[in-house]
C-alpha cells in the first residue's frame, strides 16, 4: 500500500493439477453439447481453463455509479463480448441488473481496463494492469446459484 492510498495486488494461480476433472453426463447432454471443434481444441490445450478467479468488494450502496473504460454499453462474456465496442461508459448497479427468468450471471463487462464505483464524489478505482472482468450489482453470485 502506498501512502497515496493506491493498493497493488497481484495474484498467482497454481493448479494443484492440470487434469480436467470428469464429471458423468447422460448422452443426451452429450449429444446437444458435444463440438467436435471445441473438443479438439480443448484436447491439445497445454492450459487449464479456469471458469472463475476473482476478488469480491463489498461496498456501501450508496456507491453505486459505475464508471469504466471496456466492452459496453450493455453486459457482455467472452462468448458475446465481439459485439460491443470498447470505450468509456457509465452505469449503475440498478441499472445492471436485469430480471432473467433463471439467471446464472447478471450484468458482466468484459476488456475493462479501469472501474470506478462511487457515489458521486469519493469511491474505488481499479485499474487494470491489462483488462478484467468484473460486476456491479446488488447481489452476490451465490444468489445466482441454484
Amino acid at each position: 500500500m502506498f501512502p497515496s492510498g493506491i493498493v497493488k495486488v497481484s495474484v498467482d494461480f497454481l493448479s494443484t493439477e492440470l487434469q480436467e476433472k470428469q464429471i458423468p453426463v447422460s448422452e443426451a447432454t452429450q449429444t446437444a453439447t458435444f463440438s467436435p471443434e471445441v473438443s479438439t481444441t480443448h484436447n491439445t490445450s497445454p492450459v487449464l481453463n479456469i471458469p472463475r478467479i476473482g476478488i469480491r468488494f463489498r461496498l456501501p450502496a450508496t456507491m453505486n455509479k459505475v464508471t469504466y473504460f471496456g466492452r459496453g454499453p450493455g453486459e457482455n462474456y467472452i462468448a458475446r463480448a465481439s459485439g460491443l465496442k470498447v470505450g468509456l461508459y457509465r452505469t449503475t448497479a440498478e441499472k445492471d441488473y436485469f430480471p432473467y427468468v433463471r439467471p446464472q450471471e447478471n450484468g458482466h463487462r468484459t476488456d475493462t481496463r479501469w472501474v470506478a464505483l462511487t457515489n458521486g464524489q469519493k469511491g474505488l478505482i481499479l485499474v487494470a494492469d491489462s483488462t478484467i472482468g468484473f460486476n456491479a450489482l446488488r447481489n452476490s453470485v451465490e444468489d445466482f446459484d441454484s
